[in-house]
């Protein structure tokens, strides 16, 4: 049996070099003033911090000073088709887009710049003509009204046009809405309301609305993990068995 040799050992062990982590530059996100987007720029930068991301660029109609350390505010006009492409500078190569409105009674939230889901595709050829190869966009809508069919692949036009834009990674995100609660005085529509809402315990456990907590959390882990191509994932937030991920755990 041949003993090992240190020096050998230790002169091979310079070669040896680290992995390296998956560096997709800054991370833009519009649509951050609701509740969710508050969520995954919290997350963002957490991953800011950790040197996954530059800075999260936060879009909003105004320019303000951003609390949070790792934000940078990026004004733009109401209208997307009058924005130039941003500059190489900027060094942003990934974009979450939510089409949650903004929470109006918050000041700075008000600012915050939410595109209209006609907007998608004047929105995605701007981001990848700013050098954004990256996108995620969080798509809500009501549990148990998507067909199944729909769930598994692309649900219009639009966004088929976005996937063919050349995008490294394009994921739609089909995530229900949560945390809605309709208030009303009147007593007819308190019953009616909870009459339609005994139709949620007839939604199956694995198309069950996600958490805003959870939804965020999915978009980070979709982020860091997603491979190249063009994928959708269902309310579930069930991951594609090919990526070797367990399902979304709270």
């Amino acid at each position: 049996m041949n003993s090992l040799d240190v020096t050998t050992a230790i002169s091979a062990s310079q070669y040896l070099k680290p992995i390296a982590k998956p560096q997709f530059g800054a991370v833009l996100v519009a649509g951050g003033g609701g509740k969710l987007g508050g969520e995954v720029v919290r997350r963002l930068v957490a991953s800011v911090s950790l040197g996954r991301y530059r800075h999260v660029a936060l879009m909003a109609t105004e320019d303000f000073h951003a609390a949070m350390a790792g934000v940078k505010v990026l004004p733009v006009t109401q209208a997307v088709a009058d924005w130039l492409p941003l500059k190489p500078k900027d060094r942003i190569q990934t974009a979450v887009v939510m089409f949650e409105p903004p929470r109006m009674f918050y000041a700075r939230e008000r600012t915050i710049w939410t595109p209209y889901p006609s907007e998608l595709p004047a929105l995605a050829k701007w981001l990848y003509a700013s050098g954004i190869r990256h996108l995620v966009v969080v798509l809500p809508h009501q549990p148990g009204m998507l067909p199944a069919a729909l769930q598994q692949g692309l649900a219009s036009l639009d966004e088929q046009v976005v996937t063919t834009l050349g995008f490294e990674r394009v994921i739609f995100m089909r995530m229900a809405q949560t945390d809605i609660a309709v208030k009303t005085g009147n007593y007819l529509e308190r019953v009616a309301n909870w009459m339609l809402g005994i139709g949620k315990y007839m939604i199956p456990a694995n198309q069950a609305p996600l958490r805003v907590t959870q939804i965020a959390n999915l978009v980070e882990q979709v982020l860091q993990t997603a491979p190249a191509g063009n994928f959708v994932i269902p309310p579930s937030g069930e991951l594609p068995k090919a990526w070797g991920l367990r399902e979304l755990v709270d």
